[in-house]
């Protein structure tokens, strides 16, 4: 026997959790190296993304931050 629960989570409540929590960031970003295709996951997102420019510039400092620290 099992429970299911739903839970609805936005992407602010989402990345605001991630961001509180360094264990959980460095899981997810893990995961998504391991299991996601950036070509494709890029292709999918950038549309959606009001300020793809500013996404794009936090995603260069933060893989040459993990990679000075590594």
């Amino acid at each position: 026997m099992s429970i299911q629960l739903e839970l609805t989570v936005y992407g602010p409540q989402l990345a605001g959790a991630l961001m509180n929590d360094d264990e959980e960031l460095a899981y997810f970003f893990d995961d998504m190296a391991k299991n996601g295709v950036a070509d494709v996951i890029g292709e999918g997102i950038a549309e959606l993304m009001p300020d793809a420019a500013n996404v794009v510039a936090f995603l260069r400092a933060l893989a040459a931050a993990i990679e000075a620290a590594a």
